[in-house]
């Protein structure tokens, strides 16, 4: 009864898949230990993640056999990760490195690896992509990986309080220092514009008109410290980022 949902998935009508795979297991329950697994891979590959991780954890509790549980597991650990909880990834794909007579091992740790370099953990990615058979495709190149990875101890960084001392000390300097001149002299002339503003009024009298340029000025001022500071630490990770894309994964 499957067969058409089947075709629908594998022409990626996720949406139309899904509503098929339901239909079956309406009219026929007892195909529900089989269809739940298809259908929260339709969600999986459509990116609703909240639903698939609800489908395969019902059809782990529902499916026989070691290996579907451990898919339903290893499926559960990339819907986590994608869902924004790379801990409960993380902490699933732990229990199936520690199963025995698992087919998912090396696809665990490679995917751990991959976790940790995206967190930029290069030491723990390193070590459990030193762990993979790089014999099975598609993990031939997980050895280098794992060496490679460590490359990242010495990318090329900003401190972002050297950033906010730099700002501190002369507006836009630490924009400059974080690899943003055209935002440095646009923060300089304003800053600078701010100062004389104030400086000119309070030499001619007009107190409270240069009350109001050091008032909008100290504003800008702080926003110029603490904007050189965020540009730093997006510095930073686009770096790490840019390394991470750049080392391939086989996911």
């Amino acid at each position: 009864m499957s067969a058409f949902a089947d075709e629908l998935c594998s022409d990626g009508d996720y949406n139309g898949a899904s509503i098929e795979y339901k239909r079956v297991m309406y009219y026929d329950p007892t195909s529900i230990d089989t269809v739940l697994t298809k259908l929260a891979d339709c969600y999986y590959f459509n990116s609703q993640y909240r639903l698939a991780i609800q489908s395969y954890q019902k059809a782990f509790e529902r499916v026989s056999g070691v290996q579907k549980k451990k898919y339903c597991k290893f499926q559960l650990s990339k819907c986590y990760y994608e869902n924004n909880q790379a801990n409960k990834a993380i902490e699933m794909l732990m229990t199936l490195v520690d199963e025995e007579s698992n087919v998912y091992h090396d696809a665990s740790k490679y995917f751990l690896g991959y976790i940790f370099a995206r967190q930029y953990n290069w030491k723990q990615s390193s070590y459990w992509l030193s762990q993979v058979n790089s014999e099975k495709p598609p993990y031939q190149n997980a050895n280098d990986l794992s060496k490679r990875i460590l490359d990242g101890h010495s990318l090329q960084r900003r401190n972002p309080l050297i950033a906010g001392m730099l700002s501190a000390a002369l507006p836009g300097a630490g924009y400059l220092y974080s690899g943003h001149p055209k935002i440095a002299i646009a923060s300089v002339i304003l800053n600078s514009l701010f100062a004389f503003g104030a400086y000119e009024s309070f030499r001619g009298g007009t107190y409270t008109v240069g009350a109001t340029f050091l008032i909008i000025g100290s504003g800008w001022y702080l926003g110029n410290i603490y904007g050189s500071m965020n540009k730093a630490k997006q510095y930073n990770k686009s770096r790490r980022d840019q390394f991470v894309y750049s080392l391939e994964f086989s996911l």
